[in-house]
């Protein structure tokens, strides 16, 4: 045992007198797990909560383009402007600040756009009464214009449209209702209430992150996503400072002088995995520490250990 002692008191020196090699195993895996998570939290912040960039041109200010403003502030998922240097900004001014990467996108609803809908709607609803087929050329088509930066991801962009799709459908909808309850009442004896409100809030999501141990509120973020992955990552560059510290007692003839000692060379291996695997755990337990404690600092997550110091040092 006092011969095993010894062997590692001796590695430990190695590695301690190594200064190039610490700095490899501490100091580069600290700074790049630090770089690595805040670029990485830099581009979450762009396509999450209020991170994307949107211009909103509402030229209909009734009931679908403010319902539409309302989703999309109320989705939290987008740093909504209205305005460009302070004034009302007009299509062509629209397209070109996305154009030139100021947003990401740009929305505009036209005018009349309600007023549009309703009419359309409370013909085909009076015809549909009166038993006659209405004639779709006769409605008038509502258009809105999107206008999305060339780099958007095509399921972006086709969540967008859709959501956006999804709002002047629930508007659409409504309207619907609301004629086709002052038709009824105007031919039945008893009236019936408004109908648009029957639909509404009864039909509620409950969003979840799928867990095996049922702890739903760890988030993945960038932190548990880049100081996971760069610790284990990290605990490769100690067969550098290994490799280096094993050539280094070959080419000063330590290992010939160890081999002619009264020990074995199992004890000299079991040596060496002793001091090296405490420097993975010390390298472990520095980087889960800083994401823990120092990464809040610059404004970045902190890091949430869903399990128990235990099981993670095993």
């Amino acid at each position: 045992m006092q011969t095993l002692l010894k062997l590692i008191y001796k590695d430990t020196l190695l590695l301690v007198r190594d200064i190039g090699g610490l700095a490899m195993l501490f100091l580069m895996p600290v700074t790049l797990v630090l770089i690595m998570t805040y670029l990485q939290d830099t581009t979450f912040k762009s396509i999450n909560e209020s991170g994307i960039p949107l211009l909103l041109l509402n030229n209909d200010n009734d009931s679908l383009g403010i319902t539409i403003e309302r989703q999309l502030e109320k989705s939290n998922m987008f740093k909504i402007s209205r305005t460009i240097n302070g004034k009302q900004p007009t299509e062509q001014m629209v397209e070109k600040a996305v154009a030139s990467g100021n947003f990401l996108i740009g929305i505009i609803i036209p005018a009349n756009t309600t007023k549009t809908i309703h009419n359309n709607v409370k013909y085909n609803v009076s015809l549909a009464f009166a038993g006659v087929q209405a004639d779709p050329r006769k409605c008038d088509s509502v258009r809105f214009t999107i206008f999305i930066d060339p780099t958007t991801k095509v399921s972006f962009r086709e969540t967008l449209l859709s959501t956006v799709r999804e709002f002047a459908s629930k508007v659409e909808n409504s309207i619907t209702l609301n004629e086709i309850t002052q038709e009824v009442n105007k031919r039945v004896m008893m009236p019936v209430s408004n109908l648009g409100m029957a639909g509404k809030g009864t039909v509620y999501y409950k969003e979840e992150y799928a867990t095996s141990g049922g702890n739903h509120k760890i988030i993945p973020n960038s932190v548990q996503h880049n100081v996971p992955a760069w610790t284990l990552f990290a605990m490769f560059f100690i067969v550098i400072s290994f490799a280096g510290n094993m050539i280094k007692e070959r080419e000063d003839g330590n290992v010939s002088r160890l081999l002619t000692m009264p020990c074995s060379y199992s004890e000299i291996l079991i040596s060496k995995i002793v001091v090296y695997m405490t420097v993975c755990l010390l390298q472990f337990i520095l980087i889960l520490l800083m994401g823990m404690y120092v990464l809040p600092l610059i404004h970045l997550p902190s890091l949430a250990i869903g399990g128990s110091w235990f099981v993670l040092m095993a």
